[in-house]
């Protein structure tokens, strides 16, 4: 969805994202506030963030991490991040996103409004509806068992869509 597309319906595209990951913060912040030891857990997604991505470079040959290859100072790197993983895993259990929150005491807040900010991050049928459909006013009748629904194709300049305009297309409901 473009963004003037998206500002005309009040949707403001990344928005959700952003707040998603502010509220993330906000709960790291109220455990490390709350417990000496969080800082624990934070190392260690940190230590695993980075073997799985220096891994992914030095060992596993991607094309999109060429520099990585045969570099001494990146296989160094994910030696010494390896190393403190190891150390990390023997004293820290890793918790899960939903675990965090109920440390935090937000609990209803991860079942609730941090699944809704999920979706704008997580591709699913419910963020499709909303970033690209927009339903019709119902002046043209669908047939009995369908939802019509109007979706703006990409901009004619992104690949491999020279189409502008709506379409309406008529999908059976569930």
């Amino acid at each position: 969805m473009d963004y003037f597309n998206g500002a005309r319906s009040n949707k403001h595209p990344g928005v959700d994202i952003v707040l998603r990951a502010s509220l993330e913060a906000y709960v790291d912040l109220i455990n490390l506030a709350n417990d000496d030891r969080y800082f624990d857990q934070m190392r260690l997604a940190y230590h695993e963030d980075s073997v799985k991505l220096l891994d992914e470079g030095v060992s596993k040959g991607n094309t999109f991490m060429d520099s990585f290859q045969n570099n001494p100072e990146m296989t160094k790197s994910l030696a010494e991040h390896r190393a403190e993983l190891d150390i990390l895993k023997k004293t820290v259990k890793p918790l899960n996103i939903g675990e965090r929150f109920t440390l935090a005491g937000m609990n209803s807040v991860y079942r609730s409004i941090y699944r809704v900010l999920c979706t704008e991050s997580h591709n699913n049928v419910r963020a499709l509806m909303s970033r690209h459909f927009r339903f019709d006013s119902g002046d043209v009748p669908a047939p009995p068992g369908t939802v019509r629904v109007l979706f703006r194709p990409p901009h004619p300049t992104a690949a491999g869509c020279p189409q502008s305009g709506y379409r309406l297309k008529t999908h059976p409901t569930a």
